[in-house]
């Protein structure tokens, strides 16, 4: 077999070919934007709408359901702590239509969304930065859920992934135990500390100051 000739000295050498990168594992997860837009085809379409039937649910249904129905207890505490701060010099139909027109109608009203009520709540100093950044976590997890119709539960690398950005509320285990609590415990754990501190919360009113 001839020589392979050797290189002149007056060439510059070649540049190396840079070594093939392995592929990122993280981002291989679809947002919740993409997954979102995602639905089943075919026969796992089929299967998805059948087993809406079934009287002994899966565990998607189960964490879908813990999803949509643990936040909406967020929401509803959000309200219940904004409302401290309204006005109390109104009938009651009149506060009724008042808290309405600011809450409930969904074409109009300003708080209408999770998203606008979490924003309110920590304008008004009811939630820290802390917390505010847990509801917007909790909201896109709940967003997630309601709005696809793929089979997702905690353990879906996407939910996962935004399950982990939750930071341990206030009066939660230490850190340590936070950190080796199952996905769907910590989800719960994190609606369950936040509704009741949202439910007893109290407006702190500033003293008038004493007239000289």
């Amino acid at each position: 077999m001839p020589k392979r000739p050797a290189k002149p000295t007056d060439r510059p050498a070649s540049p190396r070919r840079p070594r093939r990168s392995q592929p990122d594992q993280t981002s291989q997860v679809p947002s919740i934007a993409e997954l979102m837009r995602r639905v089943p085809e075919g026969l796992a379409a089929y299967n998805a709408i059948l087993s809406l039937l079934d009287a002994a649910p899966k565990q998607t249904t189960i964490d879908r359901g813990a999803a949509i129905v643990g936040v909406a207890f967020i929401e509803y505490a959000l309200k219940s702590a904004i409302t401290t701060h309204l006005r109390t010099d109104l009938p009651k139909e009149a506060a009724d239509d008042m808290v309405a027109d600011i809450f409930d109608d969904y074409d109009r009203a300003p708080l209408s969304s999770l998203s606008m009520k979490t924003r309110m709540a920590y304008g008004l100093g009811i939630i820290d930065g802390q917390t505010r950044n847990n509801f917007d976590t909790l909201r896109r997890i709940r967003n997630c859920f309601a709005h696809t119709a793929l089979e997702l539960d905690f353990t879906t690398q996407t939910v996962e992934k935004e399950i982990q950005k939750l930071t341990p509320p206030p009066h939660a285990p230490t850190n340590r135990a936070w950190g080796n609590m199952l996905l769907r415990n910590k989800f719960i754990s994190t609606i369950h500390v936040y509704y009741w501190m949202l439910l007893n919360y109290q407006p702190t009113h500033a003293k008038p100051a004493s007239s000289q």
